[in-house]
């Protein structure tokens, strides 16, 4: 037996006395109804405007769109005003390329052009939940 395997073998086999006397974190308490409804609260505020739109120009992440806006739920946004958006390559970091003739709802924020980032019926379901938007 090699001295290096030997040594592997002792390092797995005897308990770290540092990770032994270590204790365990306690689990993270879950948010409050209260503070998920103040979060959502806080982001709609934050927000410009809340719109629904339709991609009227393809936008990728070499390339920025077009869309076009059929609602504004705070009214700072006329409908039918074209707005340029980018796109990001990636899910974490927007919704993708934005196809032309697609529609959905977004928050605008800070200054065109603006992120494409669609926003899921869930988040809609919930502000309007608190009364910040009519009900679907």
């Amino acid at each position: 037996m090699r001295i290096w395997s030997l040594g592997i073998a002792l390092m797995l086999a005897l308990p770290a006395p540092a990770l032994a006397c270590s204790p365990v974190p306690p689990p993270e308490t879950p948010p409050t109804q209260e503070q998920i409804d103040g979060d959502l609260r806080a982001t709609f505020a934050s927000a410009k405007d809340l719109i629904d739109y339709v991609v009227v120009r393809r936008a990728t992440s070499e390339r920025q769109g077009m869309i076009r806006v059929t609602r504004s739920y705070k009214r700072t946004t006329r409908p039918g005003a074209s707005l340029r958006i980018w796109t990001a390559d990636g899910p974490a970091c927007g919704s993708g390329d934005a196809e032309k003739g697609t529609k959905g709802r977004m928050f605008l924020e800070g200054e065109a052009p603006y992120q494409y980032r669609n926003l899921p019926d869930a988040y809609y379901d919930a502000f309007a939940r608190l009364g910040l938007v009519p009900p679907r």
